[in-house]
């Protein structure tokens, strides 16, 4: 009987447990892919679900943002989704600054995304944007208040980085957005 009571609990515990790892699997496939459908389901069922973290350190936002999947980002925005999220690898705001999406730099900055939030290298999403060249999110940005003097962890500034990448038109930015 107890032999029979304990390989239940460890079927149910099996059972629940892969049945949230199918779960999570199933937020960041939905975001990756763009399924708004599959989303709405997970969240509506699950709304914690918006914000986990999964193991790389990417919420279901960072993974739309990174796909540039818009519709599921401004799901997840409809949702109060934390976007600023500061437990993770990345915010998204810096997953776009660094693939060069400024649509959604201008969406995530619209609903409070914070300019100036830093990855654990101290990289900014400005620095990403300058480093990849991403003038039209430079400009964003800049808009937005974004400090061109926070330092990353070689001590360099979004300046500093635009200075030695000879940009004129992101130099030229600087210059406008200074004044």
């Amino acid at each position: 009987m107890i032999k029979s009571i304990s390989l239940t609990l460890l079927f149910f515990s099996l059972f629940f447990s892969s049945a949230l790892l199918a779960q999570e699997s199933d937020i960041y496939d939905a975001c990756r892919s763009g399924n708004i459908e599959m989303l709405k389901t997970i969240t509506e069922s699950n709304p914690e679900a918006k914000n986990q973290v999964n193991e790389q350190g990417y919420t279901p936002l960072v993974i739309a943002c990174y796909r540039n999947q818009i519709e599921v980002v401004e799901y997840l925005i409809s949702m109060n989704v934390e976007i600023n999220n500061k437990n993770t690898q990345i915010t998204a705001l810096q997953g776009v600054a660094y693939k060069g999406y400024a649509e959604l730099a201008k969406i995530l900055l619209e609903n409070g995304a914070d300019p100036d939030v830093a990855d654990a290298n101290g990289t900014t999403p400005l620095i990403y944007a300058v480093q990849f060249g991403h003038i039209e999110i430079v400009e964003e940005l800049l808009k937005n208040k974004a400090s061109i003097e926070i330092t990353d962890l070689n001590g360099l500034s979004a300046l500093d980085y635009a200075k030695q990448l000879g940009n004129k038109e992101i130099l030229n930015q600087f210059t406008t957005y200074s004044e």
